[in-house]
């Protein structure tokens, strides 16, 4: 649980927490009232076992433990924290990419459905199922997005057939190569209008 020693804050590089958080570096103290360093909080501590939370070289934090014990943190100790400190720093990371990630599609899809075109992106399977495609399509094309992606062979129904061919091996080679394709491609309106 939290106590009321649990809200301190010390300047970076004050006590020994500090002094990990700024050397980025494990510190296991048997006595607490011999490491000038120490700052008591709670009374009566004898030891201490304080180890950085690092991504890369980078500290983002630390795990500090005390007992009133004296010697009581062995290496195995020290061990166990920098594992349970590695585990963290990872969830941490990942929890920041996958923010940035969610940041960055938000971007790309207010960017994208802005734009005066259909974009969208297809899968690499057998029938290049749309995983995704902009609303524009229903302006353009006069299909809702919904329809274009639910129904897997909507798109070759509506692709021209003097492109079909083409259309088919390109996306067969980016099956293949896992290259991008660049096309431009001649569809049928849900109107029958041909729309380039």
């Amino acid at each position: 649980g939290v106590d009321e020693h649990s809200q301190n804050v010390f300047p970076l590089g004050q006590g020994i927490v500090g002094r990990v958080a700024t050397a980025g570096q494990p510190l296991r103290v048997p006595d607490v009232t011999r490491e000038p360093a120490y700052i008591p909080v709670v009374p009566q501590m004898g030891s201490e076992l304080c180890v950085p939370i690092k991504i890369g070289q980078r500290v983002i934090g630390v795990i500090n433990a005390e007992a009133r014990k004296l010697d009581a943190f062995s290496e195995d100790d020290e061990n166990l924290l920098l594992t349970v400190a590695g585990q963290m720093a990872t969830a941490i990371q990942k929890a920041r990419l996958f923010r940035a990630l969610q940041t960055s599609e938000l971007q790309y899809r207010s960017l994208v459905e802005q734009l005066p075109a259909v974009t969208y992106i297809m899968a690499l399977d057998e029938s290049s199922s749309t995983l995704y495609v902009s609303p524009q399509i229903e302006l353009i094309l006069g299909y809702p997005a919904e329809e274009w992606i639910n129904d897997p062979q909507l798109w070759l129904k509506a692709l021209h057939p003097d492109d079909r061919e083409r259309v088919l091996a390109e996306n067969a080679h980016a099956r293949a190569t896992g290259e991008p394709i660049r096309s431009e491609t001649r569809l049928f309106a849900r109107d029958g209008r041909v729309v380039w």
